[in-house]
């Protein structure tokens, strides 16, 4: 339990993570082929308004996983060990007593729900699989009490690793069940997967920290007051936040229909595994910065423009890569140029390049426990969101509802990232430099260049393999300049490498 922030750890915490993202990512390219063919991009469409619907259970969290991983890392740095078993038991009937009652509210009426925003002839199968959606949904957020205590103790890898297991599970249980029982073969493989997810987390938290949580009645009131302090705030952005989903896909849904709705699902899948691939590495920060905050040991304000260089670096190839080649990953994906999906590649890939770069300030906020920041950005986000999204909607179909979302992200991350920064007198000289600015150009042109050269150059290519290299050279000798120039960036990995944090 020592040494919470040493370099080792985080390093192992954020590779783990990375090679997470990258692993789950692969399997749901697999997992969404399969289903696409099986199935039918409605039947897709059906899947993903079930699990935006069941999403909405994730209200009776009241923040409380989040506060565990910060308590946790709390009590650890001001010795209080003693009191962690309470703090876990004192989540797990938190969570088990809020989620059985927010899922039965749900399930009563969810028809009401569902027949308001899924086509006639969808909704009987979308009525049968739902309460086998909140079935593992119930399961997961256990599950998520015993992870959340493995990160609080920067054990992160040992999640991850749990997830790649229980995600090629879900692989290989669709490929079997789906066959067999249709829509309800993914349902069935979401429980097997969830029940595995819980045991594996609770067993490995019992053999890696030998906590005795259920040998008696733990509850302690003190401490549940100290979570929901903390998860009030909390709760509302999660009210915002789980809401997002579901309104956005309902809109689509209303406005564009299942198919638009299927295609959406499977950009937006795409698009949040890369930005996973960031966020994750990067929220493994939350118990750094509460401890830092209790230690006093680290200069946050340091921390977060390392922070903020790592991750513009990586974030602005990983967005161009996606904007470069979302044509052709719908060509191998979905098996031809869908409009619909490069639309939305296009669209949740710019917003998503501003997303993250909010990341830093957002885990900071809620290291810090300085959460009005992230409420009001939650806030501005959910009522741009539905407002947008209904106008946009009404004029432009589905399309309308897909940009209403980018623009509504893109505007609460930036109040994030301007907030947070004025409040520690972090200037934007500070950050970033001109090279920066020249990247980002650089960056933009690349990603115009290949979408003209795609719908105008294409013709001449026999093979779309032969265009496929040709824009991967075109890619990579911009990362090789990019990299080769980034003096900056290289002297802060071998200096994050060469120093605990």
């Amino acid at each position: 339990m020592s040494e919470i922030n040493s370099s080792k750890r985080i390093s192992i915490n954020i590779v783990s993570s990375v090679l997470q993202v990258l692993l789950v990512g692969v399997v749901y390219l697999f997992l969404y082929k399969f289903l696409l063919k099986s199935l039918g991009v409605e039947q897709l469409g059906v899947w993903s308004i079930i699990l935006a619907t069941t999403s909405i259970a994730n209200l009776a969290n009241f923040g409380i996983t989040s506060g565990l991983v910060k308590f946790i890392a709390d009590y650890n740095a001001r010795g209080q060990q003693g009191n962690i078993p309470k703090l876990i038991f004192t989540s797990f009937v938190s969570i088990v007593v809020f989620f059985a009652f927010i899922i039965f509210i749900i399930f009563i009426f969810s028809r009401l729900l569902l027949s308001y925003i899924i086509d006639a002839k969808h909704l009987a199968i979308a009525i049968e699989i739902l309460p086998y959606s909140l079935l593992c949904l119930f399961i997961n957020s256990i599950g998520g009490v015993f992870t959340s205590t493995l990160e609080g103790f920067q054990k992160n890898y040992i999640k991850n690793f749990i997830l790649i297991f229980s995600t090629f599970l879900l692989l290989i249980s669709t490929f079997l069940l789906v066959p067999i029982y249709n829509l309800k073969g993914i349902a069935f493989a979401q429980i097997i997967q969830a029940i595995i997810f819980l045991f594996a987390s609770f067993v490995t938290l019992k053999r890696t920290f030998k906590f005795k949580i259920f040998n008696k009645w733990n509850w302690d009131k003190v401490i549940f007051k100290e979570l929901l302090n903390f998860g009030l705030k909390f709760q509302i952005i999660s009210i915002f936040q789980m809401l997002n989903e579901p309104i956005t896909k309902g809109l689509i849904s209303k406005f564009g229909g299942l198919a638009i709705l299927g295609y959406y699902e499977m950009a937006s899948r795409l698009v949040n595994q890369i930005r996973a691939l960031i966020v994750n590495a990067n929220q493994a920060m939350i118990p750094v910065v509460a401890h830092a905050s209790n230690s006093k040991k680290n200069n946050i304000k340091e921390l977060y423009k390392k922070t903020m260089l790592m991750i513009f670096f990586v974030d602005i190839i990983l967005v161009t890569g996606l904007i470069v080649f979302s044509q052709l990953i719908s060509n191998l994906w979905i098996g031809f140029n869908e409009d619909t999906f490069v639309f939305s590649m296009i669209i949740l890939s710019f917003s998503m390049f501003i997303n993250i770069m909010n990341g830093p300030a957002y885990f900071s906020c809620i290291g810090e426990g300085k959460l009005n920041i992230l409420l009001i950005s939650h806030i501005l986000l959910g009522v741009l969101n539905v407002v947008l999204g209904i106008i946009l909607g009404w004029f432009f179909s589905g399309k309308g509802v897909i940009i209403s979302w980018g623009i509504s992200l893109i505007f609460s991350s930036i109040y994030i990232i301007y907030t947070y920064q004025k409040k520690n007198q972090i200037t934007i000289k500070f950050l970033f430099t001109k090279y920066n600015i020249y990247i980002f150009l650089t960056s933009s042109i690349l990603m115009f260049l290949s979408l003209i050269m795609h719908n105008f150059l294409l013709s001449y290519f026999k093979n779309i393999l032969i265009f496929s290299i040709f824009q991967i050279i075109f890619f990579v000798s911009f990362i090789l300049i990019f990299s080769f120039k980034n003096n900056e960036i290289l002297f802060f990995i071998k200096k994050l490498k060469n120093e605990s944090v």
